[in-house]
């Protein structure tokens, strides 16, 4: 028996995917945190239950990490930022991060993050105490942490004051420079400071204390500090006392 031609059809909408993607912020060094958010949509409603791939994207596809969307499309990865991944060494580099919806292959816009490598500063003095207006002598040692193991960072500029006077020096090869200043004719108490401004991301910060007066104090460890936010103020005590002078200052 013969068949007669028979046909049907149905309307089936795509959806238009969007991936769009935020950073907590937009620099940090190793073992710091920052955390991206992916927000997925489909026809502008969020979508829910749907994973998003989270990767280095410069020149190559380095995955970081993952995470389902929740109910307002939105996948959050908190990523420790790690000294490398895969074989990129991270510190010293701007990179790009993407997000993928897997599904459809949709990729978010690109953030940007800049890694940095920590620093740290030492500031020290030739003695401990002195007498007023003799000249004091200051070394800064610049260092910065390569995975776990601090080397010397030269041809930088850090500022060094004392007592209301201010200089700027270059760190040599060993990371080191020094600078001298006249220690003031009234005993009190005075600070040593050094900063290193970094390349747009704010580093180091340090001190030292120094005696200027008549008695001979004992010699105080320089302090090392490691700030990896904001520049703040830093200071440091130094009692300074007068009485008899000594015959090595006379």
């Amino acid at each position: 028996m013969p068949y007669t031609s028979s046909s049907g059809s149905k309307n089936i909408k795509v959806m238009g995917i969007s991936l769009s993607l935020t950073a907590s912020k937009s620099w940090g060094v190793p073992g710091d945190q920052i955390v991206f958010t992916a927000t997925l949509t489909g026809d502008g409603v969020p979508l829910s239950g749907e994973y998003v791939e989270f990767a280095i994207s410069n020149g190559r596809w380095v995955v970081i990490g993952g995470a389902n969307t929740d109910d307002l499309g939105k996948a959050r990865l908190a990523w420790t930022i790690p000294w490398t991944a895969g074989t990129l060494k991270l510190p010293c580099n701007r990179w790009n991060i993407q997000a993928k919806h897997w599904v459809s292959g949709t990729l978010s816009n690109a953030v940007s993050v800049s890694i940095a490598y920590p620093t740290r500063l030492t500031v020290m003095t030739d003695k401990d105490s002195y007498p007023p207006g003799a000249t004091v002598t200051v070394t800064v040692l610049l260092e910065y942490n390569d995975a776990g193991t601090y080397k010397p960072l030269a041809g930088k500029t850090v500022s060094i004051s004392f007592a209301g006077t201010s200089t700027t020096a270059t760190t040599g090869t060993d990371g080191k420079a020094t600078v001298t200043f006249k220690a003031p004719t009234t005993p009190g108490t005075y600070t040593v400071s050094a900063s290193y401004a970094g390349e747009g991301i704010p580093t180091a910060l340090g001190t030292a204390t120094v005696v200027v007066g008549t008695y001979s104090i004992p010699a105080v460890v320089p302090l090392v500090l490691l700030i990896l936010a904001e520049m703040l103020p830093i200071v440091v005590p130094v009692v300074v006392e007068e009485g008899k002078k000594r015959g090595w200052w006379k």
